[in-house]
């Protein structure tokens, strides 16, 4: 429910995305200087190294490496070394990669198809959440009314005939509601 409440200024941020036409936010950018090396490497690895995901995924996977057989320190020096060089190697090629594609998003036209793509992709996330959250909602109170009426209680009675016709029609309606909203989010999504 708290994801479905927040969405709204995702799908808020995918329309503004949407219009924004071939507005660049990487415009203008020019002026500002990237700075000294050293502080670029310092802000680099202060970023890195505070890094809560780094530091748990270094934490599930360091272990399965480490043994009692050698000294610590070189297998930690090891580690570092290797940590550091897959990380070198994987930043440049972002940076290359990012370098590529900022002299490509100088063109207005792939300005505008990037915003509409991605202010597209969006709104599409948020329309499926409500639509997930809407079956969620609808499938649950069906499925309670499907356990009150379980029991027919006694037989040949039209309260036993009513709680047979809606166990009946009760899940036939819950799947046409799946299908239902299943079409209505995937035509919205297409539509945005």
């Amino acid at each position: 429910l708290n994801e479905l409440a927040a969405s709204k200024d995702e799908f808020w941020v995918g329309l503004n995305q949407w219009r924004a036409g071939d507005r660049s936010p990487i415009q203008g950018d020019e002026a500002a200087p990237a700075g000294p090396w050293t502080k670029r490497c310092l802000t680099g690895f202060l970023t890195n190294a505070t890094n809560p995901k780094g530091i748990i995924f270094m934490v599930a996977v360091l272990p399965q490496f480490m043994t009692d057989t050698r000294p610590l320190w070189t297998q930690l020096l090891v580690m570092a070394v290797t940590t550091m060089a897959v990380d070198v190697v994987v930043m440049h090629g972002y940076a290359a990669g990012a370098s590529a594609l900022r002299r490509l998003m100088r063109s207005a036209r792939a300005v505008r198809v990037q915003n509409r793509v991605f202010g597209g992709l969006l709104m599409a996330v948020v329309i499926v959440l409500a639509a997930d959250f809407t079956w969620n909602v609808l499938r649950a109170l069906i499925d309670r009314k499907l356990i009150e009426v379980r029991d027919l209680g006694q037989p040949d009675t039209d309260e036993a005939h009513r709680r047979a016709r809606l166990r009946t029609l009760l899940p036939i309606l819950r799947n046409g509601l799946l299908i239902v909203l299943a079409v209505m989010a995937v035509l919205m999504a297409l539509s945005s």
